[in-house]
């Protein structure tokens, strides 16, 4: 009896011993696992959206810089034939001039987007033909410096109109004219060029991603309106119908990718504007077109992963603790079979 006692204590040192082996290091596994798979799927999604961003930024930007140039050039060809028509004898240097500038500063053929313009530079920086600013020397703005020496070309750089409190990103494209030493410069904020975007075909392009099972990419203004949704036709993902704010987890995230400097940000977990699930998100704006580029990834299929492998390791544990048990129970039985034949033996010779 004290045998088969001693035994069992044994055998649930045993047990003891690799219980608490085994538990701390497959929690341990399991959890690591866990927080490695939400990084790479963080990971991912940080460059899915920055990947997205820079074809919308593409496009757009291929949309406007065309756009400009078409102007521009048009421009420069405008003038180049009033220069020639005084090179014919057909009218003064002064009367070329006086009719190009003219058509550059006329309201409606000058005017591009909402509150661009077409205006001349000189190549030292001197606005000469401007709607606002005639006379003007602007060679100490880097962007400046940068078009005297370019001369023909596209540009972008930030702005501040008079009356305006924030800088915007501008776009410009510049065509020179030699004989007067005059850029012809179009130009106007990047934000106002959204009829230039085919949005249609935009959708059609966004519609075909798909991220993972459960992940699909959002496009929206700044003030949260929709323009593109996979489950939702129209809308604002900030403001319910009432007007009331949710979401606004995700507002501020979209704020922290436009005053990062447009790098994408990722952020926990939000509520989901359609399920209500829980979901993994990236952001990232779009600076040329004042957009957010959104993906996002449902909790429970990065989850359903790390728990199918968790089943795994739980099968695993009770497998090895029967096996472990079934072999000490058999070692332990061939070990102490002759103990028991001389305790058998021993019991009959007292008696």
């Amino acid at each position: 009896m004290k045998i088969k006692k001693l035994s069992l204590k044994v055998q649930l040192a045993l047990n003891l011993v690799f219980l608490g082996v085994m538990l701390p290091l497959s929690f341990t596994i399991y959890f690591t696992l866990k927080e490695d798979t939400i990084q790479k799927n963080t990971a991912q999604l940080r460059n899915t959206t920055e990947l997205i961003k820079s074809n919308i930024e593409l496009y757009a930007k291929s949309a406007v810089e065309n756009h400009l140039r078409s102007i521009a050039v048009k421009t420069k060809d405008y003038v180049d034939y009033e220069y020639r028509r005084y090179l014919n004898g057909r009218i003064s240097e002064d009367e070329a001039y006086r009719r190009s500038k003219a058509v550059m500063l006329d309201e409606n053929y000058g005017k591009i987007g909402t509150t661009g313009y077409i205006a001349g530079i000189s190549s030292d920086g001197v606005l000469v033909i401007h709607p606002k600013s005639e006379g003007v020397n602007a060679i100490g703005y880097d962007f400046m410096k940068k078009a005297v020496q370019m001369k023909n070309g596209y540009l972008e750089y930030m702005w501040k109109n008079k009356g305006e409190e924030d800088e915007r990103q501008k776009a410009g494209y510049l065509s020179y004219f030699a004989p007067w030493d005059l850029i012809v410069w179009a130009s106007s904020y990047t934000s106002e060029f959204f009829y230039l975007v085919k949005e249609d075909l935009l959708k059609d392009s966004l519609k075909q991603l798909r991220i993972g099972e459960t992940g699909y990419p959002i496009l929206i203004r700044a003030s949260g309106d929709i323009i593109f949704h996979p489950e939702m036709s129209d809308g604002n993902l900030f403001l319910d119908k009432s007007g009331e704010p949710v979401n606004t987890e995700l507002k501020n995230l979209v704020q922290q990718t436009s005053e990062g400097g447009g790098r994408s940000a990722v952020s926990g977990y939000y509520m989901g504007e359609t399920d209500n699930s829980r979901r993994l998100v990236s952001a990232a704006y779009v600076g040329i077109m004042d957009w957010y580029i959104v993906t996002s990834l449902s909790m429970s299929e990065i989850t359903s992963i790390v728990s199918r492998i968790g089943r795994i390791m739980i099968i695993f544990l009770l497998a090895a603790f029967i096996g472990i048990n079934l072999v000490i129970y058999l070692v332990f039985r061939w070990f102490l079979k002759p103990l028991h034949e001389i305790n058998s033996v021993a019991a009959a010779v007292s008696q």
